[in-house]
């Protein structure tokens, strides 16, 4: 088995869902500004500039944070769902007889 291969199957049995939780439990805590330390009155974000503006990390403005969770995101996914073609011995599945 390659790096590669073995790569991507860990990433695929294990990391995948570990990266889905924490982007799900991120996209709630810059959705709902009731979680942030200023702690504005309203329920959820009103606009696009809101969400940019909660995502901000330090010095970074939100939408370079968005586009590199973004960016980490779809690595993940490519690198979970792409698969080289196997003509050998594991290619009707991963059952070995």
């Amino acid at each position: 088995m390659s790096r590669h291969e073995a790569f991507t199957r860990r990433i695929r049995r294990n990391y995948v869902w570990m990266y889905l939780i924490l982007l799900l439990a991120w996209a709630l805590k810059i959705s709902s500004p009731k979680l942030l330390p200023d702690a504005p009155s309203a329920e959820f974000i009103q606009s696009f500039g809101e969400l940019t503006a909660n995502a901000a990390l330090g010095p970074l403005p939100g939408s370079v944070v968005l586009l590199a969770v973004g960016l980490l995101q779809g690595a993940v996914i490519y690198s979970a769902l792409h698969r080289k073609s196997d003509d050998g011995e594991f290619s009707h599945g991963e059952v070995h007889v």
